[in-house]
């Protein structure tokens, strides 16, 4: 979709788990095909983590800290961090290993960019390949129909009122 990338590279993500778990699961290697599911999974997870980390660094800055409340606040949102890394992010994963402790690190604004346009919105995919059948063809082919014309912020909208049936 033009003009899109957060949404290109998360569908790219779904497809490629997807695919790949069709792929194993067609040649009878269902330990491989487990471990592409679970691995999708934990993309979700991550995504959902990191989508609440932005927004809560957005909030912070948002209040235009002076620089006793912005040393205060990175402090809080670090022991946040670990406290997710530690404990239910953590616990939800299937592939993904969290070294313990997690080391005390400040957040990388760039890198939270990063992260963040690979795990944009992945449940809406996972819900549009149920609505599908949970068929990778036939959901890549109905979201290619779904996107004709999208562009920028559009696709995710367009995705989001299907996946709620709106």
């Amino acid at each position: 979709v033009k003009s899109a990338t957060p949404f290109n590279e998360s569908f790219a993500q779904f497809a490629g788990y997807r695919a790949a778990e069709r792929f194993f699961r067609d040649r009878g290697d269902t330990a491989l095909a487990q471990q592409a599911a679970d691995r999708w999974h934990d993309e979700m997870v991550l995504g959902a983590y990191y989508r609440e980390l932005v927004d809560r660094a957005t909030a912070f800055y948002g209040t235009k800290p002076d620089s006793a409340a912005l040393k205060a606040g990175r402090l809080e949102l670090g022991r946040w961090v670990k406290e997710q890394l530690e404990g239910p992010v953590s616990d939800s994963l299937r592939t993904v290993r969290i070294a313990r402790p997690v080391p005390e690190r400040p957040i990388n604004n760039a890198r939270l960019v990063g992260v963040t346009i690979y795990r944009t919105k992945l449940p809406l995919f996972e819900r549009w390949y149920e609505l599908h059948d949970r068929d990778v063809e036939k959901s890549v082919a109905e979201l290619r129909k779904l996107m004709e014309g999208a562009e920028g912020d559009e696709a995710f909208e367009r995705l989001e009122r299907v996946g709620t049936g709106g």
